[in-house]
């Protein structure tokens, strides 16, 4: 309402200029609800020209997390120090390759219900 009486000009640009600032919240929002990772971009994009040490910053971070995957032996997928989101892919640990081995390795212990059906799935010896 004071931006309406102190910006000159004829009361429709007034009033125009401050309904464009009042709605652009809802803009976004909308925006980014139907398309998120273009917002993403966006915004992204628009914090790398801002602060120039932010692209420093964000390729340090992922190469953590590299490093921490890597010391885990998590199998990695893929790696990119350009990409906006997810710049380290790791195969996921429910991979029937190397889910269960992988994931026993990293200390997980299967659910009661897995070593029923292992249980059940081998054969019984008996001594003879």
């Amino acid at each position: 309402i004071s931006a309406s009486n102190s910006l000159p000009g004829p009361e429709i640009l007034r009033f125009s200029v401050v309904w464009i600032l009042c709605f652009s919240p809802l803009f976004f929002l909308g925006y980014g609800i139907a398309t998120p990772a273009k917002l993403q971009t966006v915004l992204v994009t628009i914090q790398r020209w801002v602060f120039p040490t932010y692209g420093k910053r964000m390729v340090q971070h992922e190469a953590g997390h590299f490093l921490i995957g890597h010391l885990l032996g998590l199998p990695i997928r893929g790696y990119s120090t350009n990409a906006i989101r997810n710049a380290v892919e790791f195969y996921p640990l429910s991979d029937q390759d190397v889910g269960k081995e992988r994931a026993s390795l990293l200390g997980f212990r299967p659910s009661r219900n897995e070593q029923q059906q292992e249980q059940q799935s081998q054969p019984e010896l008996t001594e003879n």
